[in-house]
């Protein structure tokens, strides 16, 4: 009850217009099963991550950089052209179409969001120039910049916003997390560069869905109809498409009218190749053929930091992901939370690091990554579950497990998945747990860790970005944790699930950051006491590319290359 008044209390809190300026300008199926393995060294992980108090370092990394740091630099490249290889060619310039992490680079150069994630998760400006919540926090209005012309020399305008929120962003992955507060159907052009956006709820960081709208020339995309986004993208950003032929390049070129005058851009062409082995791409670039490799594999990327190349660097970002171990609440003996304790105590996570991903990674200690500013502090500076086959053994006795028990679990076929596994396999089994593992394709995997509760064991790779809110929720909360759900451990029922659920809700509509970020602390830790999951590795990314390459940045989840220059 206590609970229900503090969210009523908060919601009353949205009454009234609150202003807001931006921070700064701008597969087939098959079934393999294993109760036993080795450890092993999970080469081919697409994906790295890193504790910058734990992670093993190289003389040869760099720090992919923080926009702030970058914007207004004035530098100029000694050289105009570079090169990007990148594994795949996904067919498409639309974002919303492909992957963040395979084959969005070119589109997300020609085109721009409105707004864009900084390194400390705040919301900058970018095609937006202001915005504000008006009607006791229910709309939101987004003031855009005048004088933005996409490539083709037409003005960027409010009505292409709506066109591209209500025929290109609305019903797609990127949208899913936004579908609770966000009226698609009903966002309107007030004026020619004004656009409302309508709110389902009142939800203090409704804001951050600029993050997520770029700007589409509704007149191009109409005239190309189902071509759109095919062989070419028109868009307002520093670069513009300039040729394309599919599987082996795509070439964009300065944008010579550039509305942002402070950031223009630094080279005159950046070439994508599409090079599928990393191998043969690290080859090229020491043959000067290539400068920068996007999504390299592991072996390269250990190749890089053993020093062997005196001119390339791996170049490292943190993610905001994590691996986490989810423990089904629906089905015994994982219903039991000395049972869930246990194995938390059991699992080594800083040898998950260093075995599984070359060192290259936090040791996770909370469902929130240390990356983001909700991260609670506290569980680091005392983690509830350290380290201690005793302590897992205790527990196991109190549970009624003295001589040991059986445990199922659902995996994929993810390299770095493999590589977790067979540590876990071992480290359970030393204090009397045998883990029995079915793995299936990624998509089948996924399918039956939703909507079967024959297992124990589950491990998800969870992202978020910006408000933590919005990627927890669907993972964590009571409400999905039922059959069919994403909350993987099926908590739904449980009183405590159903209290930190609870707050969850209150936390969407906190309007102060300070109550907000004490809220998730809470959150964190209730959820962490009751053991629903373990958290095992904070994702880095991981990029190789010539040491003298400066200017890349990671904004939201795409790495950005508009900055890029040389020295």
């Amino acid at each position: 009850m206590k609970r229900k008044m503090a969210m009523l209390l908060v919601m009353a809190m949205l009454i009234g217009t609150v202003l807001a300026g931006c921070s700064s300008n701008p597969s087939s199926s098959g079934a393999e099963t294993s109760s036993g393995g080795s450890e092993t060294t999970g080469k081919e992980s697409e994906n790295s991550s890193s504790n910058p108090s734990s992670n093993s370092s190289s003389s040869n990394d760099k720090e992919v950089g923080d926009i702030a740091a970058i914007l207004g630099n004035t530098s100029a490249s000694t050289k105009d052209t570079m090169v990007i290889a990148q594994a795949s060619d996904v067919g498409t310039f639309i974002p919303y179409n492909a992957s963040p992490t395979n084959g969005a680079l070119a589109g997300t150069t020609i085109l721009e969001r409105l707004a864009m994630f900084d390194a400390d998760q705040k919301v900058v400006c970018t095609l937006a120039e202001s915005y504000e919540y008006e009607d006791d926090g229910m709309t939101l209005v987004v003031y855009l910049r005048e004088g933005v012309r996409f490539h083709d020399g037409t003005e960027m305008k409010a009505s292409d916003i709506v066109y591209t929120m209500q025929n290109l962003l609305k019903g797609t992955s990127f949208a899913s997390d936004l579908a609770t507060y966000v009226d698609y159907d009903n966002v309107t052009a007030r004026d020619e560069y004004t656009v409302e956006i309508p709110l389902l709820a009142g939800v203090a960081y409704a804001h951050e869905c600029l993050t997520k709208i770029y700007a589409f020339s509704e007149s191009y995309m109409v005239e190309q109809g189902e071509n759109a986004g095919v062989d070419g993208m028109v868009g307002t950003g520093s670069y513009m498409f300039s040729d394309y032929v599919a599987g082996d390049h795509i070439t964009m070129v300065k944008n010579p009218e550039y509305w942002d005058k402070e950031n223009l851009p630094k080279l005159e062409t950046i070439l994508i190749r599409f090079i599928s082995e990393s191998s043969v791409a690290l080859i090229e670039m020491e043959n000067e053929n290539v400068d920068l490799i996007y999504e390299p594999a592991t072996n390269e990327v250990i190749s890089v930091r053993t020093g062997s190349y005196d001119d390339i660097s791996v170049y490292l970002c943190d993610a905001v992901n994590l691996d986490v171990l989810f423990f089904n609440c629906a089905n015994g003996p994982t219903d039991d939370i000395l049972v869930r304790q246990a194995i938390s105590h059991a699992i080594d996570r800083e040898s998950i690091l260093e075995v599984a991903f070359e060192g290259i990674g936090y040791a996770s200690t909370s469902f929130i990554p240390k990356d983001s500013w909700a991260h609670s502090a506290k569980l680091d500076a005392d983690p509830l579950y350290e380290y201690s086959p005793e302590k897992a053994k205790e527990l196991l006795k109190q549970a009624g497990y003295e001589n040991g028990l059986t445990l199922t679990m659902i995996g994929d076929q993810r390299s770095y998945n493999k590589a977790i596994i067979d540590l876990m396999i071992n480290q359970l089994n030393a204090v009397g747990i045998t883990l029995e593992v079915t793995s299936y394709d990624n998509n089948t995997a996924a399918q039956m860790q939703r909507e079967s509760n024959d297992y124990n064991l589950a491990l998800k790779r969870m992202g978020m970005n910006g408000e933590p809110y919005t990627a927890i929720v669907g993972n964590t909360s009571a409400e999905f944790g039922v059959l069919g759900g994403q909350n993987l451990s099926k908590t739904s029922g449980i009183a405590e699930a159903e209290e930190y659920s609870i707050l969850l809700t209150e936390i969407m509509t906190m309007t102060d950051l300070d109550e907000r970020m004490a809220a998730y602390e809470e959150a964190q830790q209730l959820y962490m006491e009751n053991a629903f999951l373990l958290p095992l590795h904070d994702i880095r990314d991981t990029y190789i590319a010539k040491s003298n390459l400066q200017g890349l940045v990671r904004t939201s989840l795409y790495l950005n290359i508009n900055y890029c220059y040389f020295n």
